[in-house]
């Protein structure tokens, strides 16, 4: 009977690569939660513009290869920052800091505080709770004991208050970091080496949960597929018969009943392949003809996490909120991938165009945010912190330093409140700052 694999079943594992394009094998908890997920492997081919006694194509050259990817999913922070999606956002040219917990210890007012221990550096991202409210905050100077922060909270912390630590996320100057995104449906598997991200996009709705989307480019794509195997193997064996090799690239980590062998080359023409046996600490075992072969899956638990809610959270704009009914963020790296002579796909990548971080706020025009009408004609760019969620570890927020929108314009129609929508480019304030992506 055929099997259909089933879209419910399918997982995504992201591990780093300590060297571009070659494959590490994936670990259970680097399983990462999503809800759509597309890969697109190229191999271009080209007729032999040769002369020959037909008129007909006799042949074909191949050229290289290429992988795009697109992976979405619910924006879901945790305890100490994005989880499993941390290879994911180094992937995509970020780079992380982590600040730890303390107490307001002395002299607080809305914007700094001297702190019990100094756990936090220019840069990084704390968490103050009032009352009912969690707000995330900028570090924008941490010397002699105290911490600044940007923007102003709505009132001055007490002494003995958490000041929480957070993970923050900015672009990389020198990004020089790759993974490999492991694919796993029901009965087949593939690996994406050599990964590189390209854009990260984040939406925010009223009403609805967070959501983020990643886009890049890969190397190569190794498959695997349910097969059996064709001739009983002895424990020592490493040769072995399947019913279809065409199912297998080397690469791939196959589940033998208990055991795990490592496919090293595949033999189309005699339906072999050559192995490591007892894979992954396993032992080997002969089995009989007929032996069912799976892709190896690493053991993992169904991801979970609670989505970021749309109906929690707050924006600042120049200090000040500002109501919106969606946000859009996109930071897009000029990537571009390195071909070489000698290799069938990328051999690397580097990032020789500028990146670009636009946001978008979808608001209002009122009196009150009329003034920043008048500030944007004039040029002055405005610093933006937009907070989804109102919960310790369940928190996620980005701030732009110096947010350049372009001026809006303002229609009216009939039956509804008058739109605003503020658009344009976040700017650097001291270099590779643009943006920064914080869980707390």
């Amino acid at each position: 009977m055929t099997h259909y694999p089933n879209p419910l079943f399918e997982q995504l594992y992201v591990t780093a690569e300590s060297s571009y394009g070659i494959a590490p094998d994936a670990d259970a908890d680097e399983a990462i939660a999503h809800t759509r997920a597309a890969f697109t492997l190229t191999h271009e081919r080209a007729a032999r513009d040769e002369r020959h006694a037909g008129r007909g194509t006799a042949d074909q050259v191949t050229r290289r290869r290429s992988l795009e990817y697109e992976i979405e999913g619910y924006l879901m922070p945790g305890e100490t920052g994005p989880g499993a999606a941390h290879a994911l956002l180094a992937a995509h040219a970020l780079s992380s800091s982590a600040s730890g917990t303390t107490t307001v210890a002395a002299a607080p007012t809305a914007t700094s505080c001297t702190v019990a221990q100094q756990v936090a550096q220019v840069g990084d991202a704390v968490g103050f709770t009032q009352g009912d409210d969690y707000h995330v905050r900028v570090v924008t100077d941490a010397a002699g004991g105290s911490i600044a922060w940007t923007p102003a909270l709505p009132a001055a912390p007490v002494v003995g208050d958490s000041v929480r630590g957070a993970t923050a996320y900015r672009p990389a100057a020198r990004p020089a970091s790759s993974m490999t995104i492991r694919r796993f449906l029901d009965g087949l598997a593939f690996a994406y080496p050599g990964c590189v991200g390209r854009l990260v996009e984040i939406s925010l709705s009223a009403g609805n949960e967070a959501r983020w989307r990643f886009e890049g480019f890969g190397a190569d794509e190794h498959a695997a597929a349910i097969d059996a195997l064709g001739a009983d193997i002895t424990d020592a064996q490493t040769t072995i018969a399947v019913a279809d090799a065409g199912r297998f690239d080397p690469g791939a980590v196959l589940a033998i009943q208990g055991e795990c062998v490592r496919v090293n080359d595949v033999a189309l023409g005699g339906n072999e392949l050559r192995v490591t046996r007892g894979y992954a600490g396993t032992t080997p075992s002969p089995h009989p003809a007929g032996t069912r072969i799976d892709p190896a899956r690493p053991d993992s638990a169904t991801v979970t996490g609670v989505p970021v809610a749309g109906i929690a959270g707050r924006v600042l704009v120049g200090g000040a909120p500002f109501e919106i009914t969606e946000a859009k963020l996109r930071i897009e790296e000029g990537v571009r991938m390195r071909e070489c002579f000698g290799t069938p796909g990328p051999s690397g990548f580097t990032h020789p165009a500028r990146r670009q971080t636009t946001l978008t706020l979808a608001g209002y025009f009122t009196p009150e945010t009329a003034g920043l009408r008048g500030r944007i004609r004039a040029f002055a760019p405005i610093e933006v912190l937009v907070q989804a969620g109102n919960a310790p570890g369940a928190t996620f927020a980005f701030h732009a330093p110096r947010f350049a929108p372009r001026i809006p314009e303002i229609a009216s129609e009939a039956g509804r409140e008058v739109p605003m929508e503020l658009s344009g480019p976040c700017l650097e304030d001291a270099g590779d700052d643009e943006i920064r992506l914080i869980f707390a």
